[in-house]
């Protein structure tokens, strides 16, 4: 059982030591102004860090398995203009939810910066992606997952910039 256990928390260890090579940072230009990052039944401001934290995680896990060496990438986001707006659910056990319907806009303007961990820029530049949600784009798996639509588009615009593997 001491073994078992060992092992596990070696595994655990290695993990976060791998992941702890990727460093990703994800900023708001000027937060006041991001009023459309209300998540269902939260406050703006938790909603931003909702929102940060979950572009952090989805960008990290991209780092990670993209780039060889240690690598930063620090994203600030100037406008967000999320999919689907917020609505009241009527009920019993009334609350908010976020509906995104076809032909729903999405926008995402951020500038970015890609480094090494001594604050060599390799790479930076700037983009404004606008999409609109396809019918297609409605069924699949994972649509109902937290922000999905603005994940896929950061990894689809990360795939699209920097590529797989790469050293």
């Amino acid at each position: 059982m001491i073994k078992t256990k060992t092992v596990f928390a070696f595994a655990v260890l290695m993990a976060n030591a791998a992941l702890a090579n990727a460093e990703v940072r994800v900023d708001l230009s000027a937060p006041e102004r991001f009023l459309d990052l209300k998540m269902p039944d939260t406050s703006i401001a938790s909603g931003q860090e909702q929102f940060i934290r979950s572009m952090e995680q989805e960008l990290a896990a991209l780092v990670e398995k993209s780039f060889d060496r240690d690598k930063s990438l620090h994203v600030v986001f100037e406008q967000v203009d999320l999919a689907g707006h917020i609505e009241p659910m009527r009920g019993r056990h009334a609350r908010e939810v976020r509906v995104v319907k076809t032909m729903d806009p999405l926008r995402l303007k951020f500038s970015y910066s890609l480094s090494d961990l001594n604050g060599n820029v390799s790479e930076q530049g700037s983009e404004d992606i606008n999409i609109f949600i396809s019918q297609a784009d409605m069924y699949g798996k994972g649509k109902n997952r937290e922000l999905f639509f603005e994940r896929r588009m950061m990894r689809e615009w990360f795939l699209g910039e920097f590529g797989e593997k790469r050293q």
